[in-house]
């Protein structure tokens, strides 16, 4: 059996981080939304807010939660920014910028990992 390529086990690590947010009551609304500017892997929705999801495979949990840059962070704004301009009706919810790292065998999940005023 090949071993699967970083980008087969990124798309394997979002499709995990969906259904672990699924499993805590979140509704996924989009998966990797692009735009040439930049990518959210998951767009999700609670009661509350309108979340902005960029997930991170990595071996170590520690490297996974570590490897979101600020170069990142402003592509991931930006690209939030396209979808709320896109998508009107979510303007006025609460947002959050979430990260999950994920390893072969663990997910971690944290809240407002990082914020810009949008």
């Amino acid at each position: 059996m090949n071993t699967p390529t970083s980008y087969q086990q990124g798309l394997l690590a979002e499709e995990r981080a969906a259904c672990f947010l699924e499993s805590k009551g979140y509704h996924i609304l989009h998966k990797r939304f692009k735009i040439s500017v930049g990518e959210i892997d998951l767009i999700a929705q609670d009661a509350e807010y309108l979340i902005f999801v960029e997930v991170k495979f990595r071996q170590q949990m520690t490297e996974a939660l570590e490897a979101l840059s600020l170069r990142q962070q402003r592509r991931i704004l930006a690209a939030a920014e396209s979808f709320l301009a896109e998508n009107p009706c979510f303007t006025r919810h609460f947002l959050r910028f979430d990260v999950i790292g994920m390893t072969p065998t663990a997910q971690q999940h944290i809240e407002g990992a990082f914020w810009q005023e949008i």
